[in-house]
Parts: C-alpha cells; sequence; structure tokens
C-alpha cells in the first residue's frame, strides 16, 4: 500500500475499533519495517494473540536493479511468509488481501470489520 496518511488514520481507526470491542491492546505494524516488528514480537518469545496479516497489489511497483522481482514482489513474499510462518507453529491468523483501489478498499474494510464487531456484541 502506498503509505499515506489516509492509510495511516485507517488503519488507526481499525485498531481503535478492535482494542475497544475486545478490551486489550492491539498492536500493528506496516510496511517493510513490519517484518522488524515481526521479527521482534513474534520470534522472540513474547505472548501474543490472534493476527491479520493484511496484503495487497502494489500500485507502485520498483524493479530491483540485478534482480529478475521487484521489490513489491519482495515485500509480498515477505508478508506471505510471515503469515505461513504463524500457521506453521499454530498460531490463530487469517490474510486479507485489500485491492489497489484506495481508499475504497480501505473504507470498506473498517464497514466489514464495523459489522462484524456490532455482531459480537449481541
Amino acid at each position: 500500500m502506498t503509505r499515506t496518511e489516509e492509510v495511516y488514520d485507517k488503519f488507526a481507526t481499525l485498531r481503535r475499533m478492535l482494542a475497544d470491542q475486545l478490551q486489550r491492546p492491539v498492536f500493528m505494524a506496516c510496511g517493510p519495517y513490519g517484518r522488524q516488528y515481526f521479527d521482534y514480537f513474534f520470534r522472540e518469545s513474547l505472548l501474543f494473540g490472534r493476527s491479520i496479516v493484511f496484503t495487497t497489489d502494489t500500485a507502485n511497483d520498483k524493479e530491483i536493479p540485478g534482480a529478475e522481482y521487484s521489490f513489491g514482489q519482495l515485500h509480498q513474499v515477505m508478508s506471505l511468509s510471515e503469515y505461513d510462518a504463524l500457521v506453521q507453529w499454530r498460531r490463530p491468523v487469517i490474510r486479507l488481501h485489500l485491492s489497489r483501489e484506495f481508499p475504497a478498499a480501505l473504507d470498506q474494510m473498517l464497514d466489514v470489520f464495523a459489522r462484524a464487531l456490532r455482531r459480537m456484541q449481541r
């Protein structure tokens, strides 16, 4: 995803919605630096719960000089490997793939989560 203030605001809204409903802290790490957080939180035996790995198609992909793959493909593979590692460790995880249609995809994501969280309150 393109790292814009709007994208961060939408994910911050999602984090607040989840934290309020679940009554527990919700950690989010975005973009290529998310891998560093993943290593620390998931491989250093800290307690953690359910995970959601968000992926998307890369809108502004750049080629890596001398490589047969792009930065977008590299980040996608890294995200999928983190998801696969959580599955292999039998951790509760889901993967949600968002389309490139921003901000509509983010608005739709927030709507889906809001409806699901309302259903949990019943």
